[in-house]
């Protein structure tokens, strides 16, 4: 059997799914955060995962790097100076407006729209930690 065989198999245990129980309160306070935030409970578990990983390693990512340097970028184009109690969804709203108002041009729109909500909340922690 090649290399590249054994690779395959060995990846193809990892779906990027699986199911997990949990007790029904902790569902519905899940849920409950997910929708304050503005986005899916897939998502928001996912953001709450990564964040409390003991070795974060998409934060140490160039890409990561780059990711927040341009949400930083697109805060300050939408005039957000102080993240506050926003949420995401409150951030997503005022992004819309400021590209329906030409303020953000479309290519810059474009490029944060594409991101899941689970990366746009960790460079949003990100930034509101480097503020702090």
């Amino acid at each position: 059997m090649s290399k590249a065989k054994n690779n395959s198999d060995k990846n193809s245990k990892y779906s990027g799914e699986f199911r997990i129980r949990m007790p029904k309160s902790l569902h519905e306070k899940l849920s409950n955060q997910a929708q304050e935030e503005g986005i899916s409970l897939n998502q928001y578990i996912i953001y709450k995962l990564a964040k409390d990983m003991e070795e974060p390693l998409i934060k140490e990512e160039p890409f990561f790097s780059n990711l927040t340097r341009q949400v930083k970028e697109i805060l300050e184009l939408s005039e957000i100076n102080n993240l506050g109690n926003l949420t995401l969804k409150d951030i997503k709203e005022i992004v819309k407006k400021k590209y329906k108002e030409g303020i953000i041009d479309k290519s810059t729109y474009e490029n944060w729209s594409s991101l899941p909500d689970a990366l746009k909340l960790q460079a949003l922690i990100r930034i509101k930690k480097a503020g702090e």
